[in-house]
Formats: C-alpha cells, sequence, structure tokens
C-alpha cells in the first residue's frame, strides 16, 4: 500500500465517491485544524462547506496534533460551541 500524504487523505474525503455519505452530516459539527499544519490548512476552509452545511471551522497556532499542543484552547473552543447549540 503506498504512503499518501494527510492532503490526499482529505483530498479523497471529499471526492466524488465519499460525497453521498458526507453530505448526510447535518447536525451542528465543529471542525479545528491546526494553523501549523500546511496540508490541512490550505484544505480546511474550502471543501468542508460543500458538504458540511453546518460546519463551524476553528483554528488554533498548533500542528496536527492540537488536543497536545494546545489542550486548554481546544476544550474551550469545544465548550464555547456545545454552548451555543
Amino acid at each position: 500500500m503506498p504512503v499518501r500524504s494527510t492532503g490526499a487523505f482529505y483530498r479523497d474525503l471529499f471526492s466524488y465517491s465519499y460525497k453521498k455519505w458526507v453530505e448526510k452530516v447535518a447536525v451542528p459539527t465543529l471542525m479545528v485544524y491546526g494553523t501549523l499544519d500546511a496540508e490541512i490548512e490550505a484544505f480546511a476552509g474550502t471543501a468542508l462547506y460543500k458538504f458540511v452545511p453546518n460546519v463551524e471551522v476553528a483554528s488554533l497556532p498548533s500542528y496536527h496534533f492540537i488536543i497536545t499542543d494546545k489542550p486548554k484552547d481546544l476544550a474551550k473552543l469545544i465548550l464555547d460551541f456545545l454552548a451555543k447549540l
């Protein structure tokens, strides 16, 4: 199996073969990405809105593992998101 980049994984996730599955996400959704994670940052704010209509996109100055890099900041984002529901 070839090694693929994270960016390729996310591009494939929103490809035609997954489109019908992803469009079924109808609940409010929070996506948090790290602004220092170059592959995700370029992708995060574009295709996701097309397939998950209730998505809120947030970012933190972190790499891919936000939960270990910025746990308190991530917790605040999640709690603020949940408070709005």
